[in-house]
């Protein structure tokens, strides 16, 4: 399914915008929310766990190639030393990147070189993509009919929209950092 591919890309390691193929099939199929939250949540925790690893074992290698790129080297510094003030601390940046625009990669990557513990990184990755999955399942259950149609009216400036949304995850963080 290209929802999980896009999913697992996203998490771990590029900047894919995997709402632009979530939401879609949410507006398009209100039978197929379900399994888009299901099949989300899971493989962006997958994608999340191959983050954590990448931060663990090969941040110089990927990450750093990576970040370097994505012009983003001072932007995760941020995130990993705010990461590592305490367990708390950690815990809420890596809720915060599971559930809103901010790249979820560079608090796995974090969580990964900071040694922060498998089984909390996990219960918050689920948790968090659990609710950011199920949040835009219940907005396209209850006004899928009417999302579409402003889609479909607006599609420009809904890529706009989008586009928007993730360059502010990435301009944010050294932000929230502060």
């Amino acid at each position: 399914m290209l929802l999980a591919g896009v999913s697992v890309a996203e998490s771990a390691l590029l900047p894919l915008p995997v709402d632009a193929v979530s939401m879609p099939i949410m507006a398009l199929s209100k039978r197929r929310i379900p399994l888009v939250v299901l099949v989300g949540t899971l493989s962006s925790v997958m994608g999340g766990l191959v983050g954590y690893v990448i931060g663990a074992a090969f941040l110089a290698v990927i990450g750093v190639p990576l970040l370097d790129w994505m012009g983003q080297t001072q932007a995760y510094a941020a995130v990993q030393q705010e990461m590592q003030t305490d367990l708390a601390t950690g815990a809420w940046w890596i809720l915060i990147g599971a559930i809103t625009p901010l790249p979820f990669k560079f608090v796995c990557w974090a969580a990964g070189a900071l040694n922060y513990p498998l089984w909390l990184f996990l219960i918050l990755g689920v948790g968090g993509r659990f609710i950011r999955f199920a949040a835009f399942g219940a907005l396209f259950w209850w006004f899928g009919p009417l999302f579409l149609d402003v889609l479909k009216r607006h599609a420009l400036a809904a890529g706009i929209m989008m586009a928007l949304l993730i360059a502010a995850g990435f301009i944010a963080i050294p932000l929230m950092a502060k």
